[in-house]
């Protein structure tokens, strides 16, 4: 009697006895490592927080909406009102409802540059 014959599949991961019966190759996959993210610190209340004022400048030549970096800042107004984020070729995130717009491809914009530095104010 001679040795049943083994055909791989096309997964390579299983072969077909001539038997009809399916054999593992490697059953032993590895598993994906999980990252260990680490999570933002939360406020604990309002008191906790400082009242802060940014700075920013808005450009006043208008610039094509390809020409934007993921995560630049922008307006479509002049005058830097309803402040938009880029996030990616063709989304974008109104910042002042967090809503995010998608199939974005072109247009004119004005960007937005926040100032290093935040100007704190204390409350009385």
């Amino acid at each position: 009697m001679s040795e049943p014959t083994a055909n791989t599949t096309n997964n390579g991961n299983k072969t077909t006895s001539s038997r009809g019966q399916n054999v593992e190759i490697n059953p032993a996959k590895t598993q994906k490592q999980q990252r260990i993210l680490q999570s933002l610190p939360a406020a604990v209340s309002m008191a906790d927080m400082s009242q802060v004022q940014y700075a920013a400048r808005v450009s006043k030549i208008a610039v094509e909406y390809k020409s934007l970096e993921n995560y630049d800042l922008f307006s479509l107004s002049p005058d830097g009102s309803e402040p938009y984020m880029k996030v990616s070729r063709s989304k974008v995130v109104k910042l002042s409802d967090k809503k995010v717009l998608s199939s974005v491809s072109s247009g004119n914009c004005y960007r937005i540059n926040l100032s290093s530095l935040p100007i704190i104010t204390q409350q009385a």
